[in-house]
């Protein structure tokens, strides 16, 4: 798999830039990762076009560590020697611009209304990875008719989300990062806008407002659980439009305290949603609440191993449509998925590393197991499998990338099988050969695979099974790797007698 190179960037010069800039468009987004140094060119080219009487405003779109403006908002602003002056803001009451990117894009484009004419600059938050990030620049490209990105980057790095860029027909201008760019440590990113929110805090008095009055939106904590609303931050918003940002102080009973500028104005509509000061006063993200410790866990049959955390991590459970679903080893273990059907004495495997967790009449009931690649973290559960099939059972299936069968067949020939006669574990395996199955049987005690005939599979389908299906697609992992895709086909049984009147 090859890797375009990265594009030849421009000199991080503000001068050179402001002239490129007023040949073409009004709206221009300066896109980058945290800490590139967009902020600060964002500030050095509205005060090189306020020398030149050009007008330009900005809005600091990142509410995580804002250009200027407030913490857990967006803000429209103008250069004013020597700092900005904030015209207007929105508040989001959240740092997270990757998780709330459709609030943050709204509030942006509200803003946006209300710039004054002339050139408006877009410092972008430096989400750039992912879905999150691939939404929030196709979406203010789209949504705010942007005419010029600017991509802020360093030469040893392709350009981030590059399918993106191209595809969005605008013209796109790549920047070296600023030179003394460097990206600030997550603690003294929380003090920074610690001291900003506790200087806006810091002329302010409380108010008391009964629940009743008001009309919560955003994702507000459940009443029943006081202690996660203390230290929120909060604003009161009348038609999308803010009027005031303040914490709250306490929640008893239905009462809100709230603390807020002094001259605050208040209205019915209070928004709220991540954003909180903890114990010590710094203003984060909040950890996720409930009201109680919810846990799921699949009946004993279907989990009997120690369900306490490890070396390996927590251990997923999840009950679906016709089965549970378990990580035996954790999400930081060995790969190995339990799927154990409902009312089936009946389990699947997807990838076999460390089975040691597993009672041996769980491999009894195991009918097919989905191997990804032959990597010994991922297969080499087999042994657990193979002792603990020794007796009359059925073949077990195996799928798995191609040279599956020579694996298999290579840590089955490193045992003496003399004793076993015809209780030997017994295994169907088809390597998956593009749009076939390559198969063969494989009995221990016996020197020679018995090939089977090859099976033609379409769109990937590999089992087609009353209860279930599985799809499976060939990845690259420097070496081929099969992802596979369950389905149930579990039906549910209505008892028509029970709903009648």
């Amino acid at each position: 798999m090859t890797t375009s190179a990265p594009l030849p960037l421009l000199p991080y010069c503000a001068s050179s830039l402001v002239e490129q800039l007023l040949d073409g468009g009004t709206k221009v987004l300066l896109y980058g990762e945290t800490g590139i140094g967009k902020s600060t060119l964002t500030r050095e080219l509205s005060r090189l076009l306020s020398e030149k009487a050009l007008p330009c405003s900005c809005i600091s779109a990142d509410p995580g560590s804002p250009g200027f403006g407030l913490p857990g908002t967006v803000s429209l602003g103008q250069w004013q020697e020597p700092h900005w002056q904030v015209l207007a803001f929105e508040a989001l009451c959240t740092l997270d611009a990757g998780r709330f990117r459709l609030p943050l894009l709204s509030a942006v484009n509200r803003l946006m209304q209300q710039a004054p004419q002339g050139l408006l600059l877009i410092d972008a938050p430096g989400v750039t990875r992912g879905i999150a990030g691939s939404e929030l620049l196709t979406g203010m490209v789209e949504l705010l008719g942007i005419d010029t990105v600017l991509v802020l980057n360093r030469q040893s790095k392709p350009l981030p989300l590059m399918n993106e860029l191209s595809s969005s027909g605008i013209r796109i201008l790549p920047i070296h990062a600023h030179p003394q760019a460097c990206r600030s440590g997550q603690k003294a990113r929380t003090h920074q806008r610690t001291r900003q929110w506790r200087s806006h805090l810091s002329d302010s008095h409380e108010i008391s407002i009964s629940l009743s009055d008001l009309s919560l939106v955003g994702s507000p904590p459940p009443l029943d659980v006081p202690d996660a609303w203390t230290g929120r931050q909060c604003a009161f918003i009348d038609a999308d439009r803010t009027l005031s940002i303040g914490e709250i102080i306490a929640l008893q009973d239905t009462i809100l305290q709230v603390r807020l500028p002094k001259a605050a104005a208040i209205t019915s509509t209070l928004l709220v949603r991540d954003a909180r000061s903890d114990n010590n006063g710094l203003l984060g993200t909040a950890v996720p609440f409930a009201s109680g410790n919810l846990q799921f866990l699949p009946p004993p049959d279907a989990m009997p191993y120690p369900t306490t955390d490890y070396s390996g991590g927590p251990r997923s459970a999840a009950k679906l449509r016709g089965l549970y679903a378990t990580m035996i080893n954790g999400v930081l273990g060995d790969p190995l998925l339990h799927l154990r059907l409902h009312q089936q004495q009946r389990s699947l495997l997807f990838d076999l590393g460390d089975s040691g967790r597993l009672p041996t009449r769980i491999a009894h009931q195991v009918s097919d197991v989905f191997i990804s690649h032959a990597h010994i973290d991922h297969i080499g559960g087999f042994l657990w499998l193979l002792r603990s099939r020794v007796g009359d059972f059925p073949s077990c299936r195996l799928f798995g990338p191609p040279g599956l069968i020579g694996h298999i067949k290579g840590m089955i020939d490193g045992f003496l099988w003399d004793r076993i006669g015809d209780t030997g574990p017994r295994f169907e395996i088809a390597e998956i050969q593009g749009d076939r199955l390559l198969r063969a049987r494989i009995q221990t005690g016996y020197r020679d695979c018995v090939a089977l005939p090859e099976i033609q599979i379409t769109e990937g389908l590999i089992v087609d099974d009353p209860l279930f299906s599985v799809r499976t697609v060939t990845l690259d992992h420097h070496t081929p790797v099969q992802a596979y895709a369950f389905e149930s086909k579990a039906k549910f049984n209505v008892d028509n007698t029970a709903l009648k009147p």
